[in-house]
């Protein structure tokens, strides 16, 4: 894949500051192709690079969610949660959302492109925020960990 070639190209191989310095190159070589564009240049390799590998990560963690649900199907079936994902939203910034609806809370999770997940919990009776937080998930490990601690305090709560 173009991990392997990009890693080389960044200089990083942690995935975290790896992404953020990708995000960060890709937007100067897209001013920088903007430019050649008009002059009638090529576009950075390097932009090409790090779109392409970006594109693939964003996608392996949005096809997660769906993986992360059919693996606690039992569970939510079980406990009576009525849980749903969205299809990718959003036109210059995409995003899924997953709602989880179920032991007198409203829950939602959000994973943005850029890796960002934020979660929250709304007591449907009280209707106070019980859990809001956003966690920086570059990798799917990552994403099943926070998405595994915001189902276990959705499914602890006591109003």
């Amino acid at each position: 894949m173009f991990l392997g070639g990009l890693n080389d190209v960044c200089g990083e191989a942690k995935c975290g500051s790896f992404f953020k310095r990708c995000w960060l190159q890709a937007a100067k070589d897209m001013e920088q192709g903007l430019t050649n564009a008009a002059t009638g240049q090529k576009s950075s390799a390097i932009f090409c690079l790090c779109w392409q590998a970006l594109c693939f990560i964003m996608n392996k963690l949005f096809t997660y969610l769906d993986k992360w649900k059919d693996s606690k199907s039992k569970i939510f079936g079980t406990e009576g949660y009525v849980v749903s994902i969205t299809e990718e939203l959003g036109d210059s910034v995409k995003a899924r959302y997953i709602k989880v609806d179920g032991n007198g809370l409203l829950s939602r999770a959000t994973l943005w492109e850029s890796g960002s997940l934020s979660v929250e919990a709304l007591d449907v009776e009280t209707e106070t925020q019980v859990i809001q937080k956003i966690f920086e998930t570059p990798e799917s490990w990552q994403l099943d960990d926070k998405l595994n601690w915001w189902f276990s305090e959705v499914a602890t709560y006591e109003p």
